[in-house]
């Protein structure tokens, strides 16, 4: 059965990926005709538009993940959004000499410790947060 909250969130968590950060080799979603759809809420070729999801996409929708298992489409989302915000915060500690667990405390006032997955006790949106910060502080540097 369908959580529309969750997926909801999943494709809140899909726009920072694919849509803030561009990173189209990522997300969940399912494929209708030759485009892959990360927000089914929304019309596919602007992506501005709400839509009902079941009447726009159909079986592509009603046989999806967001659909067969919410729950699921969701931890896959958060997943990926922390193996792709981690993975830009550890090369960008690399470039800057910096500790994570300091670049974490100034982004989003949270402490951390060094050891372990740093980002699973970070809110989503604490986790976003992070990602702008170290994206912004790349690009003003010239190094992403």
């Amino acid at each position: 059965m369908i959580d529309e909250e969750l997926v909801r969130k999943a494709t809140k968590i899909n726009y920072e990926i694919i849509i803030t950060h561009g990173l189209s080799d990522a997300g969940v979603g399912f494929e209708w005709q030759g485009l892959f759809i990360h927000d089914p809420f929304t019309d596919p070729q602007y992506g501005a538009f709400p839509v009902n999801p079941a009447e726009q996409y159909g079986a592509a929708y009603l046989e999806s993940v967001f659909v067969t298992d919410s729950a699921t489409a969701f931890q896959m989302a958060q997943q990926q959004l922390r193996e792709k915000a981690s993975k830009d915060l550890s090369r960008y500690c690399v470039e800057h000499e910096l500790e994570a667990a300091d670049v974490i405390a100034i982004a989003c006032g949270a402490r951390v410790t060094e050891s372990g997955s740093r980002l699973e006790m970070l809110t989503d949106e604490q986790v976003a947060s992070l990602w702008a910060h170290v994206d912004e502080a790349a690009s003003a540097s010239g190094r992403i």
